[in-house]
């Protein structure tokens, strides 16, 4: 795994230390954060110690962070795994601590997370199953570029390519 820090303009993100398992544990069981998503996980400590060892692993088919705030709270998590080793197409996940959301962290997150893994990573597609009725992020991504494929899932399928995203929101503009 990656162990760099990727600062955005208002959040950074690094993947998490162990002693940060707690803060994990903390967001996935909380019932405000994740009713958009499936609804809160819980998992004994050993479940999570296993959980940690995996994302950390270098065989590991994804990348892994936490997001900070300028306080260095952390406030969120942003992820990917791999779906199509072949066409390099990353199936991403964001969270905000519900306490944390309407203040453009997911945005900035979002946006340097994708910069991050388009272009220096090498990803040529980020994808995303939303929820149907989760028509907050639906909103969201289509702001961003993604485009939905309604025939690709019975969730909301949304994608964007390399190419869409920089010409959108390339840093060098």
């Amino acid at each position: 795994m990656k162990t760099e820090t990727i600062n955005g303009n208002i959040i950074y993100f690094r993947p998490p230390k162990k002693n940060e398992l707690s803060f994990i544990k903390h967001m996935w069981e909380d019932s405000a954060t994740m009713k958009e998503v499936g609804g809160p996980i819980s998992m004994s400590d050993e479940q999570y110690q296993q959980w940690f060892q995996k994302i950390i692993s270098s065989d590991n088919d994804g990348y892994y962070c936490l997001i900070f705030d300028s306080n260095d709270t952390p406030i969120g998590e942003v992820s990917y795994r791999l779906i199509d080793k072949e066409n390099i197409i990353g199936a991403q996940n964001i969270k905000i601590l519900a306490d944390h959301r309407k203040k453009g962290y997911a945005k900035d997150a979002l946006l340097s997370f994708l910069d991050y893994a388009f272009n220096t990573l090498g990803l040529n597609i980020m994808t995303d199953e939303i929820a149907i009725d989760n028509k907050v992020s639906h909103k969201f991504f289509l702001d961003l570029g993604f485009k939905h494929y309604p025939e690709k899932s019975e969730h909301f399928w949304v994608e964007i390519n390399k190419n869409t995203f920089n010409s959108l929101h390339s840093k060098s503009k």
